[in-house]
């Protein structure tokens, strides 16, 4: 083996490194970015879940005083529907 085969193959090991090294350093950037992102996406589903509970109990809280203020206004409506009957009775 003389020199210049020597060149050529370190040279051709060096260029195939590069060309395993470039797909690879690119996988490792991108494998980075992603665990950033799914940790940064952790973080906003625990602040949603807060929040969307927060909402939920609003809306339920809501409903409750409706409901209330139904039930308060059925009562009066059953008091003069009573009273007019009543009165109905006492005019025959």
């Amino acid at each position: 083996m003389d020199r210049y085969e020597v060149v050529v193959i370190i040279s051709g090991l060096l260029g195939m490194g590069a060309v395993i090294f470039k797909p690879i350093s690119s996988l490792v950037k991108i494998l980075t970015r992603l665990d950033e992102t799914v940790k940064n996406l952790g973080s906003s589903l625990l602040e949603f879940k807060d929040q969307n509970t927060e909402a939920h109990r609003r809306i339920w809280k809501h409903q409750d005083n409706q409901d209330e203020r139904l039930d308060e206004h059925e009562k009066r409506l059953d008091r003069i529907e009573q009273s007019r009957k009543s009165d109905m009775y006492f005019s025959e």
